[in-house]
């Protein structure tokens, strides 16, 4: 089929075999017909475009579910004209969902009945719809057109014009004014619930003249393609959603499927419901098989997601049943994900993870009792507001999946940054309260802080051993539990002088308690950072012990609280890691001497060398310039009781190919001389040390991770932005490119005071201190302050990063990092 010259394309969509000639005859043009797709295709003049449009109702029959797009070509020099429909002007609103290809559903919506509408677009990308709903209330929704779908559907009359727009993304706020007072509706509000539910908006306008000139707006301005289509639109009068259809469903993983596709709202529930045959399907092969079932639900979770009329059928049935193939069982477990916004609570498909202590307690039932709920913002791509009505009342009331109800339960310390929280399948918010007392003793606890970080530690992410220890109250006992080869675990001293601990979070590890856990792995790491107990730190290899000996030596600054659960887990090991610059270290090397032409020449260096597909826009933009794999590494860093003097190290590394692999034959080798090490955050010069790599061959056992030096007044990796050793991780460099010219005193990073809790830390007091994080001064808005501060230099400092208002930004990174973040605001 050529083309004319001049000529635009049209298609018609949803186009059933058996009405295709006919439809292509009163076309009268020369069309094309893709039979997998049921589409009709063809090409022809404006002129012939805009008749066949006038009469596309007689043209498509009885069979409304036929869809015309015209693409008319975009015009891009289309000015945006603000316009406001007035009261001479019908304006009116629904809100509902797409039932079918050929039917769409309104819904009642609280507290709106048939009020008069106004629109306004009042700018390029914001659309106004208001309704005067009392005499003294008006209700008003702004909407982000440029959040909206490409595809608008338009049925045309005489008169008026009617489109439906699908609202995922589309509402950006809705706010009640009364008698002049205006207030923002979030999800704890009925209003907000309801249109939840619904999946687009239908907009009545009349004239015609202003619908369309709205349309090509949307077609001109945001690339929209107009569907114009004879859907049907029907008040819905069937009944809505009851917990007793989950009795239908009696396993956990049938329940949580449908409570998924249930959670999608009415594109969902009205397909369900107004179909009988789908109900008993869904129910028989629900309870033939429930890992094939949720297979099934998962395809139409996300079927649904991008087309709102897709027809449930062409899942749920016999055939594609049987097509699921069962997986093999995975070592990683499968949890439940909810996701809340502001104005919505969805159930989202299980992710997998390997875990967390608190998931393995024998008292808790295993993973299917705890869920993963994240925080996000609404719409999507924005900073959490400080308005936490309804995810408080969420976290008070519990979240419903399927028949089970489940409370907030806690949230590792890097989750808590990341709005992200571990929910556990109780009946009430205090009987989830009382099982964190078989954590441990954490009701000695009295700063609310201090509580969130300790009952983290059973959060954080880890791998079990399977090794259960026995603690030992003295040092007879330990020594003679370990000679009669059993497993154990003790407490030694600190090292601890000045004021400061020189091994805080730092203890042993046996070889031969190491080997019981890596047993199928050739080479055994250094380092193992662990949760075990109340203890949180990272275990280095003991060098005088022995493969025969099985055991963990502690220390205080790594217990936490008092715990009786001495499993021991994984978060991480040691590892050979090469490592790149950043701004930060790259900024704290030019305040040190570093001239900026050697940063200049490596960046040019690597833009010439790298593939085209390594170098990605994050890269660029952070400065992440890869360095030579044998002479930068990323490392864990400890200490314990050796000869190194003060301002010295030891590092043995494994050499590694210009792939960052290991050799054939694996090798080692010590650095000796001058060694750059820093941590990030590094937002003062102070934090960038120059220490001396000694070769110590009775430290060999030790490799891919840097021994500080415990001699001192003060340790050495604590002048580094405050470090400690229980898990830190240090870029270290031995290369002879960049020398450092200046030295800067390192800052004394002293922990804030803690604020004793007035009453016992009650279940409501964890809810308060996790939701007042949502708005407190992120690590992200410091780092751009501290960037914009240190790059306009206001002060003229030769060190742009020891200017005072840098150093009191570089304060509150430390204090992001300890979680004491909600005391600071900008």
């Amino acid at each position: 089929m050529s083309k004319l010259k001049d000529s635009i394309d049209c298609i018609l969509y949803n186009v059933p075999a058996n009405v295709v000639d006919s439809i292509s005859s009163s076309i009268g043009l020369s069309t094309r017909y893709i039979k997998n797709k049921k589409e009709i295709s063809f090409s022809c003049s404006i002129t012939q475009a805009n008749d066949i449009h006038l009469k596309f109702s007689s043209l498509i029959h009885q069979n409304p579910q036929i869809w015309l797009s015209i693409n008319l070509p975009s015009n891009r020099r289309h000015k945006f004209i603000q316009f406001n429909t007035n009261i001479g002007e019908d304006i009116r609103v629904s809100f509902g969902s797409l039932l079918s290809t050929s039917k769409f559903l309104i819904h009642d919506i609280s507290y709106i009945g048939a009020p008069q509408w106004t629109m306004t677009l009042s700018d390029q990308n914001t659309l106004q719809l208001k309704c005067q709903n009392t005499v003294t209330t008006t209700i008003c929704f702004t909407l982000s057109i440029c959040h909206v779908e490409k595809h608008i559907f338009v049925i045309d009359y005489d008169t008026r014009a009617e489109i439906i727009i699908n609202m995922n993304k589309l509402i950006k706020e809705v706010q009640m004014i009364d008698n002049m007072q205006s207030s923002k509706l979030y999800g704890d509000q009925p209003l907000i619930k309801s249109i939840s539910l619904c999946s687009e908006i239908l907009i009545r306008i009349s004239p015609k003249s202003v619908a369309d000139q709205f349309l090509n707006y949307l077609r001109h301005v945001h690339r929209c393609k107009i569907l114009y289509t004879k859907i049907s639109i029907e008040q819905n009068v069937r009944k809505l959603w009851d917990k007793i259809e989950f009795n239908w469903y009696p396993t956990r993983g049938t329940s949580y499927a449908m409570a998924m596709l249930h959670s999608l709202g009415y594109v969902f529930d009205d397909k369900y419901l107004m179909n009988d045959q789908l109900q008993s399907t869904l129910v028989d092969l629900a309870e033939e098989n429930e890992e094939r079932f949720y297979q099934l639900a998962l395809q139409a979770f996300r079927e649904l997601q991008a087309c709102h009329w897709f027809d449930l059928t062409t899942i749920f049935n016999r055939d594609e049943f049987n097509k699921i193939a069962i997986k093999n069982k995975s070592k990683l477990f499968r949890v439940g994900v909810v996701h809340i916004t502001p104005t919505r609570l969805c159930i989202m498909p299980k992710e997998e993870t390997i875990g967390h202590r608190a998931m393995r307690h024998e008292s808790f039932g295993g993973a299917d009792n705890f869920c993963l709920v994240y925080l996000k913002p609404d719409p999507p791509n924005q900073y959490l507001n400080n308005n936490t009505d309804n995810f408080r009342q969420i976290f008070r009331a519990g979240i419903e999946i399927g028949r089970d109800r489940f409370h907030l339960f806690g949230s590792s310390n890097s989750q808590i940054k990341e709005h992200v929280f571990w929910f556990m399948k109780t009946s009430t918010l205090n009987d989830v309260h009382q099982k964190r007392s078989q954590l441990g003793e954490l009701n000695q606890i009295d700063n609310l802080g201090t509580y969130a970080a300790r009952l983290g530690l059973w959060f954080s992410k880890s791998s079990p051993t399977g090794i259960k220890l026995v603690y030992c109250e003295t040092e007879q006992e330990f020594n003679k539990r370990v000679l009669k080869g059993e497993i154990c675990v003790r407490c030694i001293d600190d090292i601890e002088r000045n004021g400061f601990c020189f091994t805080d979070g730092n203890g042993f590890i046996s070889k031969g308690l190491v080997k019981r856990f890596t047993e199928n792995i050739p080479i055994m790491s250094s380092a193992y950072q662990i949760r075990m107990a109340g203890c949180k730190g990272l275990l280095i290899i003991d060098p005088q012990s022995t493969n025969e000996q099985f055991y963990i030596k502690i220390r205080p600054s790594m217990k936490k609280f008092e715990c009786n659960d001495w499993t021991l887990e994984i978060c991480e090991h040691s590892v050979a890691t090469p490592t790149r610059l950043n701004n930060q270290i790259i900024l704290l090397m030019s305040d040190l001497g570093v001239p900026n032409e050697t940063f200049l020449r490596l960046q040019e260096q690597w833009f010439q060398n790298a593939p085209s597909n390594y170098i990605y826009s994050e890269h660029l933009l952070k400065n992440k310039i890869p360095l030579p794999e044998n002479e930068c590494r990323f490392m864990f860093g400890c200490a314990f009781e050796t000869i190194l003097k003060p301002g010295t190290c030891f590092i043995r590394y494994e050499v590694l190919d210009h792939n960052g692999k290991s050799l054939p034959n694996r090798q080692y080798k010590c650095v000796e001389g001058q060694v750059i090490v820093t941590k990030n955050p590094c937002p003062y010069a102070g934090d960038m040390l120059v220490l001396n790599a000694v070769d110590r061959p009775e430290l060999y056992d030790l490799h891919d991770i840097i021994v500080f030096s415990t001699k001192g007044d003060r340790p050495d990796f604590h002048k580094i932005a405050g470090s400690d050793l229980d898990g830190d991780k240090y870029f270290v460099y031995w290369g002879s490119e960049f020398k450092l010219q200046y030295s800067v005193p390192p800052l004394d990073y002293a922990a804030d005071k803690k604020i004793i809790h007035p009453t016992p830390i009650s279940a409501e007091d964890i809810i308060d201190y996790y939701l007042s994080t949502l708005g407190a001064t992120s690590y992200g808005e410091v780092y751009n302050l501290h960037a914009v501060v240190v790059d306009q230099n206001s002060e003229g400092h030769r060190q742009r990063t020891c200017q005072s208002l840098a150093i009191e930004l570089a304060r509150m990174f430390a204090s992001a990092s300890m979680l004491s973040f909600i005391e600071y605001s900008i």
